[in-house]
């Protein structure tokens, strides 16, 4: 914190903005394409409420897997997408967002589907792996953040004075529509069975796919 007040510059001004109700009027010129991303980012949160807080307990419990063992796949997982970010932020700089947002999206529901059909180490491993490599090409939307590929294509859409705004109102918009995940996947696994949370998100995942595939386009020119 000390080393970013000392020697990061910041050159935003406020002067566009004089009241809240000039702030909320602006809520309305947020670009187009930045709605099709709100539902995406949506239907990809959802996905990751509903199973996230139920890896763990499914490897353990269901698939038998111990403790150990879960931990190595968690570290394998981290090292998997660390190395991959920075060759993957390089490779979207070169040939466009969209590509690498959309490996990162399409493998997302191939590593839920992949819970429900692992029945030992090797499988389970694998499909969590397929996870880091969604993650590692940065255009997963963990949560109410997202990659590097994704909040790049979000700065390449809104100007430079509407991007907190929009950062804002992707996470708030996304969070209030997930926020019943968690325990929506807890009734599914209680009423139905261990395997229901993941194929839910599963379909969630690939609707945030599918919509991303189908509408998204990069913008021409780079906002300033």
């Amino acid at each position: 914190m000390l080393i970013r007040w000392r020697f990061l510059e910041d050159k935003y001004t406020a002067d566009h903005t004089s009241s809240r109700l000039d702030a909320l009027k602006e809520v309305r010129s947020v670009p187009k394409p930045i709605w099709t991303l709100i539902a995406v980012a949506a239907f990809a949160s959802i996905g990751l409420r509903v199973a996230s807080q139920f890896l763990a307990v499914y490897a353990v419990q269901v698939v038998g897997l111990t403790r150990t063992q879960w931990g190595l796949i968690m570290t394998t997982v981290g090292v998997v997408s660390t190395a991959l970010t920075v060759p993957s932020s390089m490779w979207s700089d070169r040939v466009g967002r969209k590509p690498g947002i959309m490996i990162s999206l399409g493998l997302t529901p191939l590593m839920y589907l992949g819970f429900p059909m692992s029945s030992g180490l090797i499988q389970l491993a694998a499909s969590r792996i397929v996870g880091a490599v969604s993650e590692g090409f940065g255009g997963a939307v963990t949560g109410l953040e997202g990659g590097s590929a994704w909040l790049a294509l979000v700065a390449d859409i809104v100007p430079a004075h509407q991007r907190g705004k929009v950062m804002g109102l992707i996470a708030t918009i996304a969070g209030a529509l997930s926020f019943p995940g968690a325990w929506i996947g807890g009734v599914l696994w209680d009423t139905i069975g261990p395997q229901a949370p993941f194929y839910v998100s599963a379909v969630s995942s690939t609707v945030a796919f599918l919509v991303f595939a189908v509408y998204v386009k990069e913008p021409k020119q780079k906002a300033d």
